[in-house]
């Protein structure tokens, strides 16, 4: 009996790590001769879907299981539909979308859904088939630490790609707009570090936990943070944490900032906006996370009572904002991007929220509990149909606002996340203050969203594309929206500076002056 676990991923960087969980537990115990015949294939949401069809049903299996998720939905419904015309195999289907919304799957030909953990129903699939059949859904249920999904094939599936690693399942949270929030499985510590050692010397680009709140248990969390320094200590990849901001003490700032480079955190503020962290059952203690970021990033401090100093912190920070959530409106926005700012993480990411099914802000939305009336109209939650589901419309927020957002959020990637206007923006929005002061040279008297929004105006007006624009033209931009509102001179001194720091030696045609390279231009300086 062959059975196939197609993965269809966001991008081929990723090496998903759920099939390899639903194989190694279904063979764990097992005598070699006695282990289910189990191919893994992998394929990405950008391959064709006659493509991802074919590797599905290459050597005929008997079944078929498809993993899905908010970013492949619709792919992996057409691969459903697909094979189910082209293939007599057995399909099935598992994942946060399949869990949410077996029907959908059912339908699109799927004999069996699995919702929630997958391990053990899959294991009761195949030792039952083709004898029990199973109809319909079923309920995952949790399992023990009891195996490894970290095999010599995962291994070598995930080279020089993105790993995931999972030392916990769940999150102790109740986010409404989060499918994680239903509880949390701990895995035993000794044995996490087991298998972590297993990636020392691994070939992969980055290792990232999966842990939804990688810090819910400070004292855990120290235990394998001063682990991984300790054991990979040569740091030839990084490990990526989600964190909540705001559980930190002294110590806990003092190994992130000793680790450096070797940890990228990401951190989910969301908003700053109390009544709206209110109405998502968000727990955040926001001014406790303000203060983490001001002592993480802060130059020469120790923070715990160990008394060792250390250097300003490398750790790459990614903060995370949300646009849409309730009773937050524009200026609203603004005001958790301004705050965010001056606090300098290395990227922000500014999403827009998506109305997930079976979330309990989608169900709150569709009942009108968020609705209001205003001049005799109600406003309420509009949302996409198709997956992500992202919002199209609030009470609080247009539609114009909300493509305003998603439009402002790549010109925010492009010049601040990407790290190549570094100088400039230095100049433009902070000067010589620090971050717990008000920008200094704000622009026009604007805060940092103002002056990311103006800009990407400026970009429609000029029918330029942040997305698909020339690096060399989008300098050229910015030296021309910025030229009419400061000294010009300066403007393009800063610029040419970050272009030959960031990017590269030689000048575009859009800063070049009298002289042909970069080299003159900075011998001009002086």
């Amino acid at each position: 009996m062959k059975t196939v676990l197609l993965s269809i991923d966001s991008r081929y960087i990723h090496a998903p790590l759920a099939p390899f969980c639903l194989k190694e537990y279904a063979n764990c115990g097992r005598a070699v001769s006695e282990r289910f015949d189990i191919r893994i294939a992998l394929t990405n949401i950008n391959m064709p879907t006659s493509e991802i069809v074919r590797e599905a049903a290459d050597g005929q299996p008997d079944l078929i299981g498809i993993s899905a998720y908010v970013y492949n939905r619709e792919k992996a419904l057409e691969t459903l539909r697909i094979l189910r015309e082209r293939t007599d195999a057995f399909l099935f289907a598992g994942g946060p979308e399949a869990s949410a919304d077996p029907d959908a799957f059912l339908e699109a030909g799927a004999s069996y859904v699995i919702r929630g953990e997958g391990e053990e129903s899959f294991k009761r699939l195949l030792s039952g088939f083709p004898q029990v059949v199973p109809k319909g859904a079923e309920d995952g249920k949790p399992l023990e630490y009891s195996y490894s999904p970290y095999s010599l094939e995962y291994f070598a599936a995930a080279k020089g790609k993105l790993a995931y690693f999972e030392s916990s399942r769940g999150c102790p949270y109740r986010c409404s707009y989060c499918m994680s929030a239903d509880r949390l499985e701990v895995f035993d510590i000794e044995a996490v570090k087991a298998e972590l050692r297993k990636f020392k010397g691994a070939d992969i680009r980055v290792l990232k936990f999966t842990d939804r709140t990688f810090n819910a248990d400070l004292s855990r969390a120290k235990l394998l943070a001063r682990f991984l320094t300790e054991e990979f200590s040569e740091g030839n990849f990084p490990f990526h944490f989600e964190i909540a901001p705001d559980l930190w003490d002294g110590e806990w700032i003092d190994i992130l900032r000793r680790a450096g480079k070797l940890f990228r955190l990401e951190t989910g503020f969301q908003s700053f906006t109390q009544k709206t962290l209110d109405a998502v059952g968000r727990k955040q203690n926001s001014e406790r996370g303000k203060e983490f970021l001001r002592r993480l990033k802060a130059p020469n401090a120790v923070f715990s009572e160990e008394k060792r100093g250390t250097e300003a912190s490398p750790c790459t920070v990614h903060a995370d904002l949300i646009a849409g959530l309730p009773y937050e409106d524009m200026r609203g926005i603004e005001a958790s991007f301004d705050t965010l700012y001056v606090l300098r993480p290395d990227e922000i990411q500014l999403g827009i929220l998506k109305l997930l099914k079976d979330s309990r802000i989608r169900k709150d939305a569709d009942t009108g509990v968020f609705d209001i009336t205003q001049n005799g109209t109600v406003r309420t939650y509009r949302y996409e149909e198709l997956a992500p589901y992202s919002v199209t419309e609030t009470p609080w927020l247009d539609t114009k606002e909300i493509a305003l957002v998603k439009r402002v959020a790549i010109t925010v990637d492009k010049i601040y996340n990407s790290g190549r206007f570094g100088n400039t923006l230095e100049y433009v929005l902070n000067g010589n203050t620090t971050f717990d002061n008000t920008p200094k040279h704000a622009l026009n008297g604007n805060a940092p969203y103002k002056f990311f929004e103006d800009f990407t105006r400026y970009l429609l007006e000029k029918s330029i594309d942040p997305h698909a624009v020339y690096l060399d033209a989008l300098f050229g931009a910015m030296l021309d929206f910025l030229s009419s509102r400061f000294d010009r001179g300066e403007i393009k001194r800063l610029l040419i500076q970050d272009y030959l720091e960031r990017v590269n030696f030689r000048l575009p045609r859009e800063l070049r002056g009298s002289g042909k390279s970069g080299i003159k231009m900075v011998e001009s300086w002086e």
